[in-house]
């Protein structure tokens, strides 16, 4: 039979390796927190690091399309100028075709016109035609 010592003793051992046992969990349970702890931190640095990447990418997109806007609205101006310019010169073109035209219409009335008074100074005055005719 097993006596009081020796069961005594059994309970010793076993609360000894429980103990022991109980030590290396718990310190396995630490390590495990430090790590994860460790491992978040990593992870938000990680993360943190690409956030402030996309924030100065962010950044650096702003101020490129700022740039881009104020050059696209100078281009605008610059088209609706240029539009107006053109728009300007095809209309003196044809105030230029006008006046073309309109010169030549009283130089072939001013013509029409001088030969009728020719025509008529002729029928008035037979004998000064033979004059204007060899002055020609």
């Amino acid at each position: 039979l097993i006596s009081v010592t020796m069961l005594s003793s059994m309970l010793k051992d076993y609360q000894s390796k429980q103990a022991v046992q109980k030590e290396n969990l718990e310190k396995r349970k630490n390590e495990t927190l430090q790590s994860a702890i460790a491992l978040c931190d990593k992870v938000s640095d990680d993360l943190n690091n690409q956030v402030a990447v996309a924030y100065c990418n962010q950044k650096k997109i702003d101020a490129a399309l700022k740039i881009f806007q104020k050059n696209y609205n100078d281009f605008q101006k610059m088209c609706a100028e240029w539009s107006s310019m053109s728009n300007k010169i095809n209309d003196l073109l044809k105030q230029l075709g006008d006046v073309t035209n309109g010169a030549r219409t009283i130089k072939a009335n001013s013509a029409e016109t001088v030969r009728c008074l020719e025509n008529a100074y002729k029928e008035l005055h037979p004998t000064v035609e033979s004059k204007t005719s060899t002055d020609q």
